[in-house]
């Protein structure tokens, strides 16, 4: 079979019986994957950089805590993020909690993220490498991670308005 700019192509269908496949839309399948490649690339840079920026600690809930959530002002902390690639991003945290003794334990960690289109999170700093889920509701970024169960706990943040 040719089409209208003399390209040639076997058409094979599997389709279920009583629907056909249109032998016109054959050439046009293998042109969209790159399109679609790039639009789902696209999607991931507009969702990164929706996360840009400085974030103030709303809720904590870990192994860190008992598995209580704690919200200021028992805990405190600020995370920044930045970008480095398309999907991947810098990190900085900084977490101030209870050390059960009376004082405070203030926690400095950074190092990098990295997300996915369908909501997963995973994280490669100092202190914790852990595998999760994250959502941006409005302003407010939450993060689950459940891999390893060490580092498990969902920690809640506000995003900062800059000038």
């Amino acid at each position: 079979m040719e089409d209208k700019r003399g390209l040639s192509y076997k058409l094979q269908t599997f389709a279920p019986d009583g629907l056909e496949m249109i032998p016109e839309v054959l050439p046009y399948i293998s042109l969209a994957k790159p399109i679609i490649s790039w639009s789902v690339k696209k999607v991931l840079r507009a969702k990164l950089n929706r996360l840009l920026g400085t974030y103030e600690l709303l809720s904590l809930s870990a192994l860190v805590t008992g598995g209580m959530t704690l919200e200021p002002p028992d805990v405190s902390g600020t995370l920044t993020l930045g970008k480095l690639a398309p999907k991947k991003g810098r990190m900085s945290m900084r977490i101030t909690i209870p050390d059960g003794l009376g004082g405070t334990t203030t926690i400095v960690d950074e190092g990098t993220y990295v997300i996915d289109r369908d909501g997963t999170w995973e994280q490669t700093s100092q202190l914790v490498q852990a595998d999760g889920a994250y959502s941006l509701e409005k302003d407010t970024l939450t993060v689950e991670t459940v891999k390893p169960k060490l580092n498990g706990g969902t920690i809640r943040w506000k995003g900062v308005k800059t000038k």
